[in-house]
């Protein structure tokens, strides 16, 4: 009687490692589909950012003519994490975490004053905050 048990045992416990490989590989598969959903969503994100440009361009480009004078449109939601905004120093999400600045709606409490006051935030970081303030519709003075 020992050895029909043992029988049943070994073939229970093999059916058992079979659906936990098939588990698996569902679970792969899923994992697969949401690292291409996310490789998209990052595409579409930076094909909405254009990147910062080198300090060296900065004063030999041509100034853009503005079409919209006044008019501040909004690009990205208030929810959207800065650190997803690519083209910036790390120095630049440092200030602006300091600051509690940890999503784009965040920068209407921010000031230049308090900038200033930040360690490790000079005028070019002040000026790159700037520019990622105007690109995401909450530019300050």
């Amino acid at each position: 009687m020992q050895g029909l048990d043992l029988v049943r045992l070994l073939r229970h416990t093999a059916n058992q490692y079979e659906q936990l490989v098939l588990r698996n590989r569902k679970l792969d598969e899923e994992i697969a589909n949401l690292k291409g959903q996310y490789e998209m969503d990052m595409k579409q994100i930076k094909s909405q950012v254009e990147p910062l440009p080198s300090p060296l361009d900065i004063h030999s480009a041509p100034a853009k003519p503005s079409t919209r004078i006044g008019i501040i449109e909004k690009k990205f939601p208030d929810t959207m994490p800065i650190a997803a905004l690519p083209g910036y120093p790390t120095r630049v999400y440092d200030a602006l975490r300091v600051n509690n600045v940890e999503r784009v709606g965040d920068f209407p409490g921010l000031t230049v004053e308090a900038l200033r006051e930040t360690n490790n935030c000079g005028a070019v970081t002040i000026e790159q905050i700037k520019s990622l303030a105007r690109r995401v519709g909450y530019p300050f003075a």
